[in-house]
């Protein structure tokens, strides 16, 4: 890191690359991806998002601790609660294009059938349908 004139910080290109890989590997986990659909609208507890991915709190805390540090959610403690919510508007927008990324991958003409959609197929459920619908 080094100041400009005005003593403001500023990130070298290196350590932006550095702190770019490690946004997207808050993205690489499927609970985080589930956990960021279910703050995107508004804050929740850790109860409300276990119950809705159907896990235990204690599941998901050591995930919403790790997106708390990486700064991608913020938390916000009332009384008895603890409540999660997503820190910036860009972490949504950047969520909705890694999310679009596999759907445009998948659906690609000519493109050969992989493993999921097969399974998703047999299953008898679409390939295109966002995995995340049923989690809100």
């Amino acid at each position: 890191m080094f100041r400009t004139k005005s003593g403001h910080s500023r990130i070298n290109v290196e350590e932006s690359y550095f702190l770019a890989a490690d946004f997207f590997l808050s993205f690489s986990n499927p609970t985080a991806l589930m956990i960021l659909n279910l703050v995107r609208k508004k804050e929740l507890t850790p109860l409300a998002i276990s119950k809705k991915l159907g896990t235990t709190a204690e599941t998901i805390l050591p995930k919403l601790r790790a997106m708390e540090r990486e700064r991608i959610l913020i938390s916000r403690v009332s009384t008895r609660n603890t409540f999660y919510r997503i820190a910036d508007q860009h972490i949504v927008r950047a969520f909705d294009q890694i999310l679009k990324f596999p759907e445009k991958k998948l659906t690609r003409a000519g493109a050969p059938e992989t493993e999921f959609q097969a399974n998703r197929r047999k299953d008898g459920r679409s390939c295109r349908r966002d995995s995340f619908s049923s989690v809100r």
